[in-house]
């Protein structure tokens, strides 16, 4: 886990941690939409604003874990490099 291996990286400890968050909150919202989406009979606001905000959340945790990643790979030293 990132934030065990870099707990003081002024970069990666913040971002594991706010990529945590924003997991929790997908999570939180595609069960939201899901329950919605069972309870309502047509296209409604109700139905379709969890809808687009799982979606929109999906994305800003791809564009998480890209910069997680890429993050991660600045830090790590080469195969050759290592102890």
């Amino acid at each position: 886990m990132v934030t065990q291996q870099f707990p003081d990286d002024c970069t990666l400890a913040p971002a594991a941690k706010a990529l945590m968050g924003i997991t929790f909150v997908q999570v939180m919202l595609g069960m939201g939409a899901f329950i919605t989406r069972m309870m309502a009979e047509e296209a409604s606001p109700a139905v379709v604003i969890p809808s687009v905000a799982h979606v929109a959340v999906g994305s800003l945790s791809l564009g998480a874990i890209v910069f997680l990643a890429l993050e991660i790979g600045r830090h790590l030293a080469p195969r050759g490099e290592r102890d």
